[in-house]
């Protein structure tokens, strides 16, 4: 069989595997978003379910000081929220966040939000 017959073919009987990276659906507050009431919590949205030990987010303030507490899941691991420090100060909060895939995928990013 030509390389090319079984790729398709297995394109169809594994479907899943293929596609197995998640990806960022949301984040809120939103990437580069300037409020003027601070959040309360955080939270990532991805495409699909990603392992809760293996995954997390930071919130970080200017001065490199660690203002969320522990990571929790929702929406059938789908949702990673953490909650912030009561009253954040105005400045840039960078969201630092990790997860691996049921499949073992792993992926990492960071995105700003401003508290004016």
């Amino acid at each position: 069989m030509k390389p090319l017959v079984v790729f398709i073919a297995l394109l169809f009987i594994f479907p899943a595997a293929v596609s197995a990276h998640v990806h960022v659906r949301e984040y809120s507050p939103k990437k580069g978003a300037v409020v003027t009431v601070p959040p309360a919590r955080v939270s990532v949205t991805f495409s699909d379910s990603v392992e809760p030990i293996f995954s997390g987010l930071t919130v970080i303030d200017g001065s490199g000081a660690t203002v969320s507490g522990k990571t929790e899941f929702f929406k059938d691991n789908t949702v990673m929220e953490t909650g912030l420090t009561k009253n954040l100060a105005p400045g840039k909060y960078t969201v630092k966040w990790k997860c691996v895939s049921e499949d073992g995928h792993k992926e990492n990013g960071s995105y700003t939000f401003t508290v004016k």
